[in-house]
C-alpha cells in the first residue's frame, strides 16, 4: 500500500485515529496492537453488511452483532452510524489502491491510458463482487475526496512509471473526469438488465478513451 499521505489511512502513525472529511468522527483516543485488530473487525463486519444493506442505512448495532462485540466496543472507536459508515469509505479507497496496485504489477499497461482504463475494470470487479461504490453513501464519497484521491493515485502512478513519456498537462484534470464519468456509467450498467449491461460498459469504455486520447 503506497504511503502517499493522499491516500487515506485507516490508521495514523502514530496510533491514533485519523480524522477523514468533515463529518468524519472516529474517536481520537490511542490505539494498540489490540485496538487495531478490532477497528478491523468492526470495518470487516460493516463491509460484510454492506454487501446486502445499503450502507447509508448501516447501524453500529448491527454491525456490533456482526462482529459479535458488545456494542460499547463499537462506540468506543466509532462516535455515531455516520461515524463508521465515513471509515467504511475511507477503507473502501485504500482497498481501491491495493487492488489497483496488485493489477497495475501484472504488467498489462503499454500505456498511461491503460492505467485508467483499468479503474473501469476494477469498478466492475468489484460490482460482480458486490462492493461497488454505489454500496457507499454519494456524500461520505464526497467527504472522502474519492473522484480527487483516485485520480491523484493514478497520475502518480502514471507519472512514476512513464518518466519518460509526454502526457498532457492537463493529467489529471482528465483522470478525474473519467473517473467521475466511468463511476457513473458503470452504476448505470449494472441498474440495468444484464442484456443491456455489455453494450452500457462497451459505451463507458470508448467514452472514456476519448476523454484520454483528446
Amino acid at each position: 500500500m503506497t504511503s502517499d499521505s493522499r491516500v487515506p489511512q485507516t490508521m495514523r502513525g502514530d496510533g491514533r485515529h485519523p480524522r477523514i472529511g468533515a463529518s468524519c468522527a472516529y474517536r481520537v483516543v490511542p490505539v494498540q496492537r489490540r485496538g487495531r485488530e478490532t477497528v478491523a473487525g468492526i470495518l470487516a463486519a460493516a463491509r460484510e453488511i454492506s454487501r446486502t444493506v445499503y450502507a447509508g442505512d448501516l447501524l453500529m448495532k448491527d454491525v456490533a452483532e456482526q462482529s459479535g462485540l458488545a456494542d460499547g466496543t463499537v462506540y468506543r472507536y466509532f462516535r455515531n452510524d455516520d461515524a463508521l459508515r465515513s471509515a467504511l469509505a475511507a477503507q473502501a479507497l485504500e482497498l481501491y489502491c491495493d487492488a489497483m496496485t496488485a493489477l497495475i504489477a501484472q504488467g498489462t499497461c503499454a500505456r498511461w491510458q491503460d492505467v485508467v482504463l483499468l479503474h473501469i475494470t476494477l469498478r466492475v470487479d468489484s460490482y460482480c463482487r458486490g462492493e461497488g461504490p454505489a454500496a457507499i453513501p454519494d456524500r461520505l464519497r464526497a467527504e472522502a475526496n474519492e473522484s480527487q484521491v483516485i485520480a491523484e493515485f493514478l497520475g502518480g502512478v502514471i507519472r512514476a512509471r512513464d518518466v519518460d513519456l509526454q502526457v498532457p498537462a492537463d493529467l489529471d484534470h482528465r483522470i478525474e473526469l473519467s473517473v467521475r464519468i466511468s463511476d457513473a456509467l458503470v452504476i448505470h450498467a449494472f441498474s440495468t438488465r444484464p442484456s443491456q449491461r455489455r453494450i452500457v460498459l462497451a459505451e463507458c469504455r470508448s467514452v472514456v478513451e476519448q476523454i484520454l486520447a483528446r
